[in-house]
């Protein structure tokens, strides 16, 4: 027996994983550019001013964690597996 054999199971995780995909992953792709730029600035200001700006570091980490952790939710939920698909 597979990991999604029980049908009403694999179709609320493809529900969930639609949801994922059209919702809440595009505001967490937005985030990394942002993350980007934050982290950045703190590479700046270390450069320029020769003081490590540990408050905008967290803040730039904390920004790049978010996508990380929610693609790390996805594989755990299985959302990439080809099971899936199955009808």
């Amino acid at each position: 027996m597979g990991r999604f054999s029980h049908r009403p199971k694999r179709l609320s995780r493809r529900a969930e994983r639609e949801k994922f995909t059209m919702m809440v992953m595009p505001a967490a792709y937005i985030c990394l550019p942002l993350a980007v730029a934050i982290l950045g600035a703190a590479g700046l200001s270390y450069v320029i001013y020769e003081a490590f700006p540990r408050d905008i570091f967290v803040l730039g980490a904390g920004v790049l964690a978010l996508p990380v952790v929610l693609m790390l939710f996805r594989v755990l939920r299985g959302h990439y597996s080809d099971s899936l698909n199955e009808p």
